[in-house]
């Protein structure tokens, strides 16, 4: 059994992944970049899923700060949105 944190600030989304990834996996959401970065302090987790488009700081800069403050949790990132601009943006900024 995994730890998965998922972070979207959709409810409907965080709820659709903690009842698919809930069922074989420990599975917390978080609604921010800053909350999420926050509770992997408390409970850290082997996986991070995060959206791109975050309110506060985005999926980027969380996925770079949690490189830093969180080097073993791999992560992916998630988005309903035009995947190879964002494809491109992961690359450059070195988070993908």
């Amino acid at each position: 059994m995994a730890r998965i944190l998922v972070v979207d600030d959709s409810r409907t989304v965080c709820a659709l992944f903690a009842r698919v990834l809930g069922e074989k996996h420990e599975v917390r959401t978080s609604g921010s970049g800053e909350e999420a970065l926050e509770v992997l302090d408390i409970w850290p987790a082997q996986l991070a899923l995060v959206d791109i488009n975050l309110p506060g700081i985005d999926g980027f800069e969380t996925l770079a700060r949690l490189k830093v403050s969180h080097p073993t949790t791999r992560t992916a990132l998630v988005t309903a949105y035009d995947v190879d601009a964002y494809i491109t943006a992961a690359l450059e900024k070195d988070v993908a």
